[in-house]
């Protein structure tokens, strides 16, 4: 695992912010801790920051995360902004498409400031 998560509490919503590579074999991992991360903290928006995350999942294995996800952990979530880099901007659609449809209120943004404001709204 080449990959660090840090999580801060903020005003009205908690940060998780990845930084490190990504490994092909690391994909699924990084996803059940990011699940795993948003079940056991109290408040229920998250800001999840990857923008200085290396590799990203294709969307076969983008839509086999989505489907993963319980039912319980989507009931507890209220929102969750991914920020993300703007050169990922066609698989951040799609992965945001897929999570919507899986009842999960996921938006990606690529502007920090917009990302806050709609989690907060």
């Amino acid at each position: 695992m080449e990959y660090t998560i840090v999580e801060r509490p903020l005003e009205g919503y908690h940060l998780i912010q990845i930084t490190g590579k990504l490994r092909d074999t690391d994909a699924h991992k990084l996803h059940e801790d990011i699940i795993e991360a948003a079940d056991r903290l109290p408040e229920g928006r998250f800001l999840v920051d990857i923008r200085h995350l290396e590799g990203r999942l294709n969307v076969f294995e983008t839509m086999g995360v989505a489907h993963s996800v319980l039912k319980g952990v989507i009931r507890k979530i209220r929102k969750v902004a991914i920020l993300d880099d703007i050169t990922n901007r066609t698989s951040a659609i799609i992965a945001e498409t897929v999570m919507a449809g899986r009842g999960l209120q996921v938006k990606f943004f690529f502007d920090e400031a917009m990302a806050i404001e709609w989690l907060l709204a």
